[in-house]
């Protein structure tokens, strides 16, 4: 209904505004909490399985662990295509996607266990590994849950992978490690909002998106924390990424040169200059999840604020009187930024009436 309003009015395109509706619709008929409950069980299953087969012993031979492993992940893709046939609201529709996670979840760590067994330890075999079986199972395994682990756990091998090498050439020391994040932030923060944001960008790669998202505010409390000679590079990344953001949010580069966003974007650069890194993440992601009507993005957003704010502090080391004084004039602070949202940025212009009435029918 909202398309064709749209359309009659001549704003969109009808064809091409229901394709990127298309794309952008997740489909999914479990409630949040529902889906919260099936990984944790699936969760609980998975690891008593992997507990019954190395008392079972398994894990000693190398060959068999890499097989059994495929074949689980074989079985839990046809339990899950099987269920689709199924009536979403039974007991045995629950119960069989309930036992394709778990099946999963077990296969795929025995995969990777596997892996590293059959063609030797390493972080290079553990990437390639998961990026290999979250690749072949992603778009047929289409549980949200097992695609943010999937593709989290890959990202996380490819980190490790990337600070492996890092080690190997002579780079030690946390400085270096805190370069390597920065880095990590610089490319991770644009890359993860584009992926979850952009309309272009099917839903199906929310997952992803999502999990570089806590991974990058991850490294954005990391180098909050050590405030290292690089923290500038993130600095710029978060902040940029924040504009964008909230440009996106408030409707899109015509309202550059509003008010709100006009103190926005001083805001930003201000918190930028102080390297207040995770902070702006943090803000970022409320504003995700405000725009995207995401509650629980917005609640874990919120969270994220308070941590992030007691890590900055934290991080200066400045003492008990002065922390405490400097807590007490950003809160004032804060205070004074909402007044001047509520009584100047939001307020209507007073718009002077027009010399001669508007006649005619409208």
């Amino acid at each position: 209904r909202l398309i064709d309003d749209l359309s009659a009015a001549g704003e969109v395109d009808p064809q091409q505004a229901r394709t990127i509706a298309q794309h952008r619709i997740q489909h999914n008929t479990y409630p949040l909490y529902l889906r919260i409950l099936i990984g944790i069980g699936a969760f609980t299953s998975g690891a008593f399985l992997l507990g019954l087969l190395a008392t079972l012993e398994i894990f000693e031979t190398e060959v068999l662990v890499l097989l059994l492993g495929t074949t689980m992940i074989g079985l839990a893709i046809y339990t899950h295509l099987k269920t689709k046939t199924i009536d979403s609201s039974t007991t045995v529709h629950a119960m069989l996607q309930q036992a394709s996670f778990a099946m999963v979840f077990a296969g795929k760590i025995m995969f990777v266990i596997g892996a590293n067994q059959v063609f030797g330890e390493g972080e290079l075999t553990s990437f390639l590994a998961l990026l290999l079986v979250t690749a072949s199972t992603y778009y047929v395994y289409d549980m949200y849950v097992d695609r943010l682990i999937s593709s989290t756990a890959t990202m996380i091998a490819l980190g490790a992978l990337a600070l492996d090498i890092t080690l190997s050439l002579g780079a030690s020391g946390a400085e270096n490690v805190a370069i390597l994040s920065s880095l990590g932030i610089l490319l991770g923060a644009p890359l993860a909002f584009t992926i979850i944001i952009h309309p272009r960008i099917s839903q199906a790669l929310a997952p992803v998106g999502m999990g570089l998202l806590g991974l990058t505010g991850y490294l954005a409390v990391a180098v909050t924390f050590m405030q290292p000679s690089t923290a500038y590079i993130a600095s710029i990344a978060v902040a940029g990424t924040l504009v964008v953001t909230l440009l996106w949010a408030c409707g899109g580069r015509k309202t550059l040169f509003t008010r709100q966003v006009v103190v926005a974007i001083i805001a930003t650069l201000l918190m930028a200059t102080l390297n207040l890194i995770a902070p702006i993440m943090a803000i970022a992601v409320i504003i995700l999840g405000y725009a995207r009507h995401d509650r629980l993005v917005s609640i874990v957003g919120s969270a994220f604020l308070l941590l992030s704010m007691a890590v900055y502090t934290r991080a200066l080391d400045l003492g008990l009187m002065v922390t405490g004084g400097l807590l007490l004039t950003g809160g004032l602070t804060l205070i004074a930024v909402y007044w001047l949202y509520r009584c100047w940025v939001f307020k209507a212009p007073v718009v002077p009436p027009a010399d001669h009435p508007v006649v005619g029918d409208l």
